[in-house]
């Protein structure tokens, strides 16, 4: 029995530790690495040696076997092109990429199974995000050079301690939907809010800004739904104040606000959504158009069926010269997975949000559905498919959804 305390308390450790460096990630000899998959192994390994899996977990290995099975063949009996040279090292880069990801959703739906060690988790990722957002704005509005050499993608995008300030921006995203709906305390869940709003500024994600102003008006429709008319009116009023700076900003030019803008140098490049909508995706270096059009040539190329285990990056050079990702997640998963397997996935996360609106919880349910649907818009300007942090996020929306569904059930029968 001691033992067993003494494990656990091992376990609390882990958590706390994956809670922090799971928004940590670099890039050495070519490979994207994170502290986090080594606390992430030990994880699986602790689960495999006391047997704690969950046996529904199985579905999301006999999926990840299939597709790797899928992914497998495409690679040994399909062959697109003669010119094409694929090296055992580069599949067996795949293959790790893969398993890794497959990992993190394996284990984020175990840990969210077990209800007494998911505060642990929770509170470590959410402090941590906060401070690491926090560093993020003193840096950008003190200049301090020894922040933005760590924490920067450049002297003006903030990336914290990922590797692309658009990765940034999603664990802070998902940092913002967790803290609205899970801290009780007004004035801390407000004060973070605001640092982690802050952060996410700092990052100059087109993308985050138009994600920002979505959450923001469910989390107005939210409060409408409750009927907290103070709120309502406090939030509406803030709002006019905003679009108005917008307004001037872009309609009356910088009189008076280019001393503000500078404040936060990031701020510009976010603020180019409202002046120039869609066209702001090719400028700044965004540049998506292009590489979508290369993304739709490869699906095409493949016929539908997928890359198989190669490199997406590798063939994308050899056949059209462009050595970048598609920056769009639909079209990459398509042209990596193949169209059945891409289907699937994002089908059974819109059947997630379906499940959640038809509970009887519904309303409680809405911040799962709001970060659900933040991934939805983010997969459409980033390629996310092998990222660890969105397989952790969807293990353990997985998780949570299963355990609302039960928990829905149990309301049923006893009414």
């Amino acid at each position: 029995m001691e033992t067993f305390k003494k494990k656990d308390k091992y376990f609390i450790c882990l958590l706390v530790l994956l809670g922090i460096f799971i928004q940590q990630s670099f890039v050495k000899a070519g490979f994207n690495i994170s502290i986090s998959d080594l606390i992430i192994i030990i994880v699986f390994v602790y689960h495999i040696v006391l047997g704690n899996f969950n046996r529904n977990v199985n579905k999301i290995i006999y999926f990840g076997i299939m597709l790797y099975a899928y992914r497998l063949i495409v690679t040994v009996f399909i062959i697109f092109d003669q010119n094409l040279d694929f090296t055992s090292k580069e599949l067996f880069s795949t293959s790790i990429k893969m398993a890794i990801v497959f990992v993190y959703t394996i284990m984020a739906y175990t840990i969210f199974q077990r209800k007494g060690y998911i505060k642990y988790f929770l509170y470590s990722y959410l402090i941590s995000s906060t401070i690491i957002g926090l560093l993020c704005i003193i840096g950008t509005i003190k200049n301090i050079q020894l922040i933005k050499q760590y924490l920067f993608f450049d002297d003006i995008r903030a990336m914290g301690l990922m590797n692309d300030p658009n990765y940034f921006a999603v664990t802070q995203i998902i940092t913002l939907i967790l803290l609205l709906n899970l801290c009780r305390n007004t004035l801390i869940c407000y004060s973070m809010s605001a640092i982690v709003t802050l952060s996410i500024i700092s990052s100059g994600s087109k993308t985050a800004t138009m994600i920002m102003l979505f959450l923001f008006v469910i989390y107005v429709c939210i409060k409408f739904l409750k009927g907290r008319i103070i709120f309502i009116m406090t939030t509406l009023s803030l709002l006019l104040i905003v679009l108005s700076y917008i307004f001037i900003h872009n309609n009356i030019g910088h009189i008076g606000l280019k001393m503000n803008i500078n404040f936060i140098p990031s701020l510009e490049r976010g603020l180019t959504v409202f002046s120039q909508g869609v066209t702001s995706l090719e400028d700044n270096g965004s540049n998506r158009l292009g590489v979508w059009s290369n993304a739709l040539f490869l699906i095409k190329y493949s016929t539908l069926l997928g890359l198989g285990l190669a490199d997406y990056v590798h063939v994308s050079k050899t056949l059209t010269g462009i050595d970048l990702v598609a920056h769009n997640t639909y079209l990459q998963i398509v042209a990596e997975w193949g169209i059945f397997f891409a289907i699937f996935l994002i089908g059974y996360l819109i059947k997630m949000i379906y499940d959640l609106l038809r509970m009887k919880s519904r309303y409680e349910n809405l911040y799962l559905v709001g970060m659900i649907l933040c991934l939805f818009i983010y997969f459409m300007t980033i390629s996310l498919n092998n990222s660890r942090f969105v397989a952790f996020i969807i293990g353990a929306l997985i998780s949570v959804v299963e355990l609302k569904k039960i928990e829905d059930n149990g309301r049923v029968k006893h009414e």
